[in-house]
């Protein structure tokens, strides 16, 4: 009973930390979209331009970073789901 009784007391100061966590996830999503919208644009606009200037014979100094888009993004928060470090069958 005493668990449950700390488990409601702090349920309250969980609250704030779930909405700044939700905030993180939904800024990290839109800075994926964000970079992998550049990526498309410097692959549309820039590099057509830059490879011109090889085949008229220019070569740059430094070749330019394969820029790969972000596939992966932030897990979403569920309120049920255990801990990622939690074994499921215990809860420890």
């Amino acid at each position: 009973m005493g668990d449950v009784r700390q488990q409601l007391a702090l349920y309250p100061l969980d609250l704030p930390f779930t909405t700044h966590i939700s905030k993180v996830g939904r800024t990290l999503g839109q800075s994926v979209e964000a970079y992998n919208a550049a990526v498309g644009s410097l692959e549309r606009q820039v590099l057509p331009g830059a490879r011109k200037f090889t085949e008229l014979g220019l070569r740059p100094a430094k070749e330019i970073d394969e820029l790969v888009p972000i596939e992966t993004l932030a897990r979403a928060v569920t309120a049920d789901a255990p801990a990622a470090d939690q074994d499921e069958s215990t809860g420890q």
